[in-house]
């Protein structure tokens, strides 16, 4: 006998609209004007489209990103690969509509975060409307706004919007006793985007993970015992090919990262120090949503004190009424994680004085984002501890709403301050209802961060010689030469010898803008040839294989979870109903 389907409650429905309401207006900016955002809002466009055009003409994604000034540029090989080479297919599949495709994401990383936030709670047991508390509390916070608008970190906002919807579905597949194969799709999904994105986003946040995983395991025992081997097993299944799907661009990135530029020549000491002051108590502890950076509008670095102070109350309440034991220590492992969090973000001395990898955050106030991450999820914690709690103290988490209603505010000052019609200053803001063909990037920065700078400098005597590669969206250029063999040449190629296979010259070094110098020949026969080719080097032949095993051991485990749920269905459907039969 088969089973009726169930419609939406209008409880259900009730919530997915006033969650849209409150997404579409955080976005309307980008979605319904034509305004540019600030900083690096334009590039990351530019790096899409530059990455669509490599997939139309090559069918798979390129390393590398070529434009009039330089060839061969590994930008895709240290940078966020994966989600550039994603949105590049998406602009395909909507004809070559780059903008279109890139204003999508940023709505899909409004959307993943707050169901991410939204399935955490109910997983705990929150109702539907409980539930709605970390997810607004999060996405209406002033960094996570100020990194789109202010900011235009593309790369890191994806990141740091998976994160939530990665450990929703880890934990669904982890404590289920059968395997759901709609959370695994939405695991796999968000593992693959997370770890393809942003590489200082995902060192930090799966080390912060994993600490309060561990602090979690030894101080709540009640929590370890939900977890089994099985459950472990299913997630290390899913998450491990989802990660190494993104192997084409990231062994490269380990194998070759240290000799680039900004790895070996940025001064990650200095710029975190020299930003420290951004990070100070006023501009921290303040109800104000004001600029912190004269020329930067609207680069909001603001914590949500009033939610802080929420939950600090919270626990001074714990401490009396006690309640849930488990989540009263789940209360205060999060408070102490956000506390850590904001210790580490306001004294410079601590990151510096953390292994290397981790110095290169760059930026001190990124950390911010993992202060509102154990803040959102003390949140959770306080909801449901209060349920606990004996007569009218139960009625604590309706406070709740004062905090979002004070965020909510906030976050419509905030976004409704951001300039419209024509942008910040100095920002291309192309119409998004063309196709996005400007000849050059909208801004140089980040173009140089990637060249080789292991290469000695070289600058040929006398009057030196050059040639131009022309730009292709290929794998391989070739181009005649009637120089004499020994000849030392400028070129615009900025790559590294160790991506690009260069065969008709050698290279010796690179000049001073960080372009390659060769030096030509040996010549076969008459013919005087300069080819450049992707590398067959070991780190980028077996990144590729490793994806596409990861890829294909994805789609099979898909199939085979498939063809398991449409046998347990035809089981069920065919056993008979008691009474009936």
């Amino acid at each position: 006998m088969k089973g009726t389907r169930r419609l939406p409650s209008a409880g259900s429905i009730a919530v997915v609209a006033g969650a849209a309401a409150v997404i579409l207006f955080l976005v309307w900016p980008m979605v319904f004007t034509s305004s540019g955002m600030a900083q690096d809002w334009s590039n990351h466009l530019w790096y899409i489209w530059r990455q669509s055009i490599s997939i139309d003409h090559n069918h798979q994604p390129s390393l590398f990103l070529d434009y009039g000034g330089s060839v061969f540029y590994p930008f895709y090989a240290f940078y966020g690969g994966t989600i550039y080479a994603l949105a590049g297919t998406l602009s395909l599949l909507l004809g070559h509509a780059p903008t279109t495709a890139y204003v999508a994401s940023y709505v899909f990383g409004f959307v993943a975060s707050y169901a991410g936030w939204y399935w955490l709670a109910r997983t705990a047991g929150l109702g539907r409307w409980e539930a709605q508390v970390p997810a607004l509390l999060f996405i209406s916070s002033a960094y996570y706004l100020t990194l789109i608008y202010a900011r235009g970190d593309w790369a890191e906002f994806v990141a740091v919007s998976a994160l939530p919807l990665l450990a929703a579905a880890a934990l669904r597949v982890l404590l289920a006793r059968r395997m759901p194969i709609g959370w695994g799709i939405v695991l796999a999904c968000s593992a693959l985007v997370f770890f393809g994105s942003h590489n200082i986003t995902m060192l930090w946040a799966v080390s912060a993970f994993v600490i309060a995983g561990a602090v979690v395991a030894l101080a709540v025992p009640q929590a370890r015992r939900l977890v089994t081997r099985r459950g472990a097993i299913r997630v290390a299944a899913i998450v491990l090919p989802a990660a190494l799907v993104n192997a084409w661009y990231l062994l490269p990135a380990l194998a070759y990262g240290q000799r680039s530029s900004i790895a070996s020549t940025y001064e990650y000491g200095q710029s975190l120090r020299s930003l420290s002051i951004l990070v100070n108590t006023q501009h921290l502890f303040t109800f104000s949503r004001a600029s912190v950076v004269e020329s930067t509008p609207d680069f909001v670095l603001a914590l949500p004190i009033l939610a802080i102070a929420w939950v600090l109350l919270s626990i001074v309440i714990s401490l009396r009424l006690r309640g849930n034991a488990p989540w009263r220590r789940l209360l205060w492992i999060f408070a102490g994680l956000g506390i850590f969090f904001a210790v580490l973000m306001t004294h410079v001395g601590l990151i510096l004085d953390l292994p290397r990898p981790y110095t290169l955050v760059q930026f001190s106030y990124r950390l911010e984002t993992y202060i509102l991450i154990a803040l959102s999820a003390a949140a959770v914690a306080v909801m449901v501890l209060a349920r606990s709690w004996p007569g009218r103290w139960r009625l604590w988490s309706w406070t709740a709403v004062l905090v979002l209603l004070a965020s909510a505010v906030g976050a419509i000052e905030q976004v409704d301050a951001y300039p419209r019609g024509g942008g910040f200053p100095g920002v291309v803001v192309p119409d998004r209802y063309r196709v996005f063909e400007p000849p050059q990037p909208p801004f140089s920065g980040g173009l140089g961060d990637y060249n080789d700078a292991s290469l000695p400098l070289v600058e040929p005597a006398g009057t030196p010689q050059g040639i131009v590669f022309p730009t292709t969206d290929g794998e391989e250029i070739s181009l005649a030469v009637n120089l004499p063999a020994g000849t030392l040449v400028h070129t615009n190629l900025t790559g590294a010898p160790y991506l690009v296979a260069v065969s008709g010259a050698k290279v010796v070094g690179h000049d001073q803008s960080g372009n390659m110098v060769l030096s030509l020949g040996p010549f076969e026969g008459s013919s005087h040839v300069v080819t450049l080719k992707r590398s067959s080097r070991a780190p980028v032949l077996i990144g590729r294989i490793i994806s596409r095993v990861a890829l294909i051991a994805l789609l099979l485990a898909l199939v085979v979870g498939l063809t398991a749920r449409v046998r347990r269905r035809g089981a069920a459907e065919q056993t008979p109903v008691e009474g009936i039969a």
